[in-house]
This record gives structure tokens, C-alpha cells and sequence, in this order.
């Protein structure tokens, strides 16, 4: 969903006559805070300044919230700004 992370707080509760974690609704999503903790954690184990390439095989990872949170990880970043059809890149073995 390309933003949540942006915006949302993952332990919040929706408003309503049910109070649902917003994690339970979204399923297991990994939110842009928890891919920037990921690289500063990268960065600093391996004491690479920046990666030269990200890819994101995942739908709809072109907004800018995403692009800005990975700008201080990588000098380029290639992602989809479309759905991305099935599983993506990976190919399930048969």
C-alpha cells in the first residue's frame, strides 16, 4: 500500500464500534519507519555511506513518502508506481 507507514501509527485503533489494530487490519506490513530502521541498520553494520540501488518488488512503492525515506539509504531507488501483478518478481516453484 506503498504509504502506511508515512502516516499511519501501527499500534493505533480505528475509530468505530470495534476497536481494531490498525496491524490487524493491514495484515503483516512493513511500514516505511521499519525499512528506514532496517537500512540504518545495514549502513552502519556493514559502514556503507549509501547503497547504490534499492528495488522494491512490491505494488505502488513510487509515492514520495516512500522515495524520501529511502533517500538517505540509497542514491537510486527503482520501484512501481502500478499494482504489481501476482507475486511480483518472485517465482513460486511448481
Amino acid at each position: 500500500m506503498g504509504w502506511p507507514g508515512g502516516w499511519s501509527d501501527p499500534t493505533s485503533t480505528r475509530r468505530g464500534s470495534q476497536d481494531i489494530p490498525l496491524t490487524t487490519v493491514l495484515g503483516n506490513q512493513m511500514y516505511l519507519m521499519e525499512i528506514d530502521q532496517a537500512l540504518d541498520d545495514i549502513r552502519a553494520s556493514t559502514g556503507i555511506d549509501k547503497l547504490e540501488l534499492i528495488g522494491l518488488d512490491a505494488c505502488l512503492m513510487s509515492h514520495l513518502e516512500v522515495l524520501s525515506a529511502l533517500e538517505p539509504h540509497a542514491r537510486f531507488a527503482v520501484n512501481s508506481q502500478e499494482v504489481e501483478p501476482s507475486l511480483g518478481g518472485l517465482i513460486q516453484p511448481s
